[in-house]
C-alpha cells in the first residue's frame, strides 16, 4: 500500500460527512472535534476514510435515535488518535474479546452487516503502523480509538 504523508483532517471530515445523512435519519447528532493545525500522518486516504467510516457507521447503527456521537482527532506525542464515542447501549462484556475478529456479529446484532467492518478497520490500522482499541460499558456507550503514528515533520 502506498502511504503518502499528509493532513488527515480532511479524511476525518469526509468520513463524517458521508454518514451524516444516516445519523440525521435517526435524529442523532454527530459532533466533530478537529484541531486547528494539520495532523500529518503517512496514510492511504481512501483506506483511512473507510476505517473511520466503519467506526462512525457502527456508532450510528448501534446507538438509539436522539443520541450523540462524538468524533475527535487528537495529536499527542508521536500519535494521532481518532476517537469515536457514542452514548449507546455499549457492548456486552462477554462479546468484547471477539468484536475485532472477522465475521463476528454479537448476539444482540440485528439487521445487515457481515461482521467485517471492525476487522477491516483493524487491518487498515495495522497497514498504517497503528492499532485500534476500545472501551465499552454495557448501558453506557462505547469509545473506539484508531491510533496512528504521526509522520516525521
Amino acid at each position: 500500500t502506498d502511504l503518502t504523508s499528509g493532513d488527515i483532517r480532511p479524511v476525518v471530515e469526509e468520513a463524517i460527512n458521508a454518514l451524516r445523512p444516516l445519523a440525521d435519519a435517526k435524529e442523532q447528532r454527530i459532533q466533530r472535534h478537529l484541531p486547528d493545525h494539520p495532523v500529518l500522518v503517512a496514510h492511504d486516504p481512501a483506506a483511512l476514510e473507510r476505517a473511520i467510516q466503519n467506526l462512525v457507521a457502527n456508532a450510528v447503527k448501534f446507538t438509539p435515535p436522539g443520541c450523540l456521537i462524538q468524533v475527535s482527532l487528537v495529536a499527542h506525542n508521536q500519535d494521532a488518535s481518532i476517537h469515536v464515542q457514542d452514548d449507546g447501549p455499549g457492548i456486552p462484556a462477554a462479546e468484547q474479546p471477539f468484536i475485532l475478529g472477522r465475521f463476528y456479529r454479537g448476539r444482540t446484532h440485528s439487521g445487515g452487516g457481515s461482521g467485517l467492518g471492525l476487522a477491516i478497520t483493524r487491518e487498515i490500522a495495522l497497514i498504517h503502523g497503528g492499532e485500534i482499541t476500545f472501551t465499552s460499558t454495557e448501558g453506557d456507550g462505547s469509545h473506539f480509538v484508531l491510533r496512528l503514528p504521526l509522520a516525521d515533520e
